[in-house]
């Protein structure tokens, strides 16, 4: 993405902002009433004394789920609008991909997934905000956990690299999954847009610009039935600065 891209896309976003702050405050006020006035049919219905009452009271509980998950859609919109208030730091992007991989070892021992690490020792500090690039990097890996879904178990793999690139750092991060037609990988970062049951369509995009708003890029590789690649890069403070040449990886890595 060049200057004046960059530039014309920040300038949507300050616009997408002001009108999604309108939007929630319209949204937002109503699903409350109503929330409000379906507790209050719960209480009057929470001890159901035939059928009838019994089938009101189950309506108005997935009606309050419904609502609860609207105004959480609503909530992550306004955030992705608004923008990230970054408190950038130099830091060590192995060390979040470690503590990140640790934090998602339960889910990915419950659906068998199998996550391996190979981290450049190299790899210099660039600045960070840890609390929104570990966000960030959820939602990719998130997603790649989505696409193997199905899979049989001996091929669900996901597979994490680091490496020092033009004074930067670079993750790349892939799945052994079915990949991805060439529509699904073009709307992959639209607002909204999900192929997952349930889904809000909010986590890769916001993936995206919270890497963007680092000066960063995200890109996908991807083809079907070959699995899908997330890269990411992280610019450092002295862009152009290289590792010395004998600390650079061989190739091996740190395997977690």
């Amino acid at each position: 993405m060049n200057g004046k891209e960059r530039n014309r896309r920040v300038d949507r976003l300050a616009f997408l902002g002001t009108l999604a702050g309108g939007l929630a405050h319209e949204v937002k006020n109503p699903l409350s009433t109503i929330s409000m006035n379906l507790q209050l049919l719960k209480e009057d219905w929470n001890d159901p004394e035939n059928p009838r009452e019994v089938r009101a009271l189950k309506r108005v509980e997935i009606l309050l789920r419904e609502i609860k998950r609207l105004d959480s859609i609503v909530n992550d919109f306004l955030r992705f609008a608004r923008g990230f208030s970054l408190e950038p730091v130099p830091s060590s992007l192995n060390q979040l991909v470690k503590e990140l991989i640790d934090f998602l070892d339960p889910e990915s021992t419950r659906l068998k997934i199998r996550v391996s690490a190979y981290l450049d020792q190299a790899l210099p500090r660039v600045p960070l905000d840890r609390k929104y690039v570990q966000k960030a990097l959820l939602n990719v890996f998130h997603n790649a956990f989505h696409a193997l879904e199905g899979m049989d178990e001996s091929k669900r793999e996901v597979m994490v690299r680091t490496r020092e690139r033009d004074g930067g750092a670079e993750i790349v991060v892939t799945d052994t999954g079915s990949g991805m037609s060439t529509e699904v990988r073009e709307k992959m970062f639209q607002v909204f847009y999900s192929t997952k049951k349930g889904g809000t369509g909010m986590g890769m995009p916001t993936a995206r610009r919270i890497i963007e708003e680092h000066d960063g890029t995200i890109s996908v590789l991807s083809e079907e039935g070959k699995g899908t690649s997330f890269i990411m890069f992280f610019p450092g403070e002295e862009p152009g600065r290289e590792a010395p040449a004998s600390a650079k990886n061989t190739g091996t890595g740190d395997r977690q």
